[in-house]
């Protein structure tokens, strides 16, 4: 037995889930999925704490397919067309819950860990989290052995979780960061003011259950409104080719042309339009390439400054919303249009 977080493990768990899929058994294909979250977070988990180079850290959370299949297969199937009606509302609810924990999580509690460890001023949590990335980093090199010893790995795992409970009761940060592994769109939701709307995107690759292969990297949106009763007013929409956008987005940052920033709205949200519509403000959470998006700049299809429609705030994930709510303290940027140039908007 080599644990529930081994690669085998969570390798054959996939298997199982993609027979399924291919067998139309999507409630049990949904069922092994969910399953495999927290599992998989751990497995990422170890193999960050050790992988030195950023660079690698990077390559490795974009090529390793037991962790890109669970990802980009729970968003795949809940676009698919096959998914019987039954099955949609929570194929679509996990697929948000995933998208909400994961964007942004590689390396997260790692570099959380490292920080504590070196500039916490209370010097518990220093040892602590010192003490901490040590046992992880056992960890990893006991989990990723060709022959792990059972027992050796979940003492160490048992170790580590005792510790991290620790750590958890000593730092509001670490323990913010460990209710982000179980985060549900629910609780965001219930963090979004009235008439706003959580708008999350994220590049991802659609998997062939077929072949088990990733395909052409396309942009996935994810709509989340304020008062949303249940899975069924949760929005995940296919927004095309990946390169696509790229290209536009690179003709709009060299021409900066009025035509370019309409096409680039068009492009990205043109079939978001009238649900967009509903909602005044706007929670924006990009990823990647979108993070360098001037969302303020971006005009409509009447040539309008988006930002003259709606009021936007940039986040760096859904899940900010919660410390927003909680602490009080000022996640987001907000970009509010307080003058004009040239027929250009300014912003900040």
């Amino acid at each position: 037995m080599v644990g529930e977080e081994h690669p085998l493990t969570l390798a054959t768990q996939l298997n199982l889930a993609i027979t399924h899929i291919n067998n139309r058994k999507i409630s049990l294909a949904l069922r092994e999925l969910r399953k495999m979250d927290p599992r998989l977070q751990g497995f990422v988990g170890v193999q960050f704490d050790s992988t030195l180079s950023e660079k690698v850290r990077r390559q490795w959370s974009q090529s390793q397919s037991i962790g890109h299949v669970p990802i980009c297969g729970i968003h795949s199937l809940a676009l698919a067309e096959f998914v019987p009606e039954e099955n949609k509302a929570e194929a679509v609810g996990l697929a948000a819950d995933i998208l909400l924990r994961w964007q942004r999580l590689a390396g997260e509690r790692e570099a959380l860990i490292a920080h504590l460890a070196r500039v916490s001023e209370d010097p518990k949590i220093r040892e602590l989290a010192e003490s901490l990335a040590e046992a992880r980093t056992a960890w990893s090199r006991l989990v990723n052995m060709p022959k792990p010893n059972p027992k050796a790995v979940a003492i160490t795992r048992d170790k580590v979780e005792e510790m991290e409970v620790q750590l958890a009761g000593l730092s509001r940060e670490f323990k913010e960061q460990q209710s982000n592994r179980t985060l549900e769109w629910r609780k965001v939701e219930a963090a979004l003011p009235n008439g706003s709307v959580l708008l999350s995107l994220r590049a991802l690759e659609p998997i062939d259950f077929k072949t088990g292969s990733p395909g052409e990297r396309r942009w996935l949106a994810l709509l989340i409104p304020a008062a949303a009763r249940d899975e069924t007013e949760i929005i995940l929409k296919d927004l095309g080719p990946a390169n696509t956008v790229a290209e536009q987005f690179k003709r709009f940052r060299d021409t900066d042309s009025s035509e370019d920033a309409r096409e680039l709205y068009t492009l990205l949200f043109g079939e978001l339009g009238g649900e967009l519509a509903k909602y005044n403000t706007l929670y924006l959470a990009p990823d990647g390439l979108l993070d360098l998006l001037p969302f303020a700049e971006l005009l409509l299809p009447d040539f309008r400054y988006w930002i003259q429609h709606k009021r936007l705030h940039q986040i760096r994930a859904g899940r900010d919303l919660l410390r927003e709510l909680a602490t009080g303290e000022e996640t987001a940027t907000t970009f509010v249009a307080f003058g004009d140039q040239g027929n250009r908007i300014i912003s900040h």
